[in-house]
């Protein structure tokens, strides 16, 4: 008898899964490949010289001393390598590296400190920076869970997390010794549906096919819909809803939302754990489901959103350009921008180049 309720509450299980697996692949964000660093300066055109040079289809230029400090002043004849550049933060400090050639040699500039010359431009002297690429793949980040269970029992390095009949999403973070799991057993009669990391387990309402894992792997969830959220039965659990609302729970139990259906092109967790969806067909950046920033009529939406620790504000980068949600905008001239703290705020750091100068600026979020 034991094994006949074991094996309908499995079916039980797929059912419920595979009534929703389309329902949450339509909703769930086809996520796409963020804006390169060195694909930032696309205001700029390279002369023949190989200056970067403003376009002058940029308008008038800002002030930069207005959010920063000159870092250096090219030399006579000297030039920048066009896009051979890093703004790196350590310690919630800028440190900018800088290519530039004279005389047919070339130069690495650390800061204000100047080093070479070079036969060849030193690029494995530059900072790789971490925020230069943001891929969320459209099924998100996947560790296969097969070789971690053992006759039904997860254990994740070298540690027991009891026995589990199957496991729907799972991911590992080897260096860190941080992992995610959502697994499934029977409790009575009935399915029972858990969030494992390596701080524990905790139940939740309804096993989700997909994580949402933030770029430095600290913070998890998945998304439930409002319907399966809040069931009361397991008749409850396999209604369908159009266009339901829905919740993102985290591995502790807490959730964030309702949230409503924004008809998200891209949506994921940042590295303080906030909800961003970015929608393309009503052109504006949500976070945590509140709307906070409206995209200019010439924007495209391929950039990207960086949020206070807060979740209240923060500043969308687009082909060179800063907008900050308090309406501030730094139009063009914005090179690869790093977020720092200082004295417990948010800061955007970024690069200028004018008139053969180098600024590190910076702006609160």
């Amino acid at each position: 008898m034991g094994a006949v309720l074991i094996i309908a509450a499995q079916g039980a299980n797929a059912q419920f899964l595979n009534k929703l697996k389309q329902k949450a692949q339509n909703a769930l964000n086809k996520a796409v490949q963020g804006q390169s660093a060195n694909n930032t300066t696309q205001s700029a055109e390279t002369g023949s010289s190989g200056t970067a040079t403003a376009s002058s289809a940029d308008g008038p230029k800002f002030n930069p001393s207005e959010y920063g400090h000159q870092v250096f002043e090219l030399q006579p004849d000297e030039h920048i390598v066009y896009g051979e550049h890093s703004l790196r933060i350590v310690n919630n400090q800028t440190v900018v590296k800088v290519i530039t050639r004279a005389g047919g040699k070339f130069y690495l500039y650390e800061n204000d400190k100047r080093s070479g010359p070079y036969n060849t431009p030193p690029v494995d002297k530059l900072d790789s920076w971490a925020n230069s690429t943001e891929i969320h793949s459209a099924h998100g980040k996947r560790t296969d869970w097969q070789p971690y269970v053992v006759r039904g029992v997860l254990t994740v390095d070298g540690k027991d997390y009891g026995q589990w009949m199957s496991i729907s999403a799972f991911y590992h973070n080897k260096e860190k010794k941080k992992f995610y799991a959502v697994a499934f057993k029977v409790e009575g009669l009935s399915p029972a549906y858990y969030f494992i990391t390596e701080k524990g387990t905790k139940k939740i309402p309804f096993a989700a096919p997909e994580l949402l894992i933030s770029d430095n792997d600290e913070h998890a969830g998945i998304m439930i819909y409002a319907t399966q959220y809040n069931a009361k039965t397991d008749e409850d659990r396999i209604k369908y809803v159009q266009n339901d609302d829905f919740y993102i729970v985290k591995p502790d139990g807490s959730a964030i939302g309702p949230l409503a259906a924004v008809q998200a092109s891209r949506s994921y967790l940042d590295n303080y754990g906030n909800y961003i969806e970015i929608s393309y067909s009503r052109k504006a950046v949500y976070m945590n489901g509140k709307q906070v920033y409206t995209f200019a009529q010439d924007s495209n939406g391929n950039g990207r959103f960086f949020p206070s620790a807060k979740g209240e504000t923060g500043a969308w980068f687009e082909r060179g350009s800063l907008f900050f949600t308090d309406g501030t905008q730094i139009n063009h001239y914005v090179l690869q921008p790093a977020v720092s703290v200082e004295n417990g705020k948010d800061i955007i750091n970024w690069l200028t180049i004018q008139d053969g100068k180098v600024y590190a600026c910076k702006k609160a979020l």
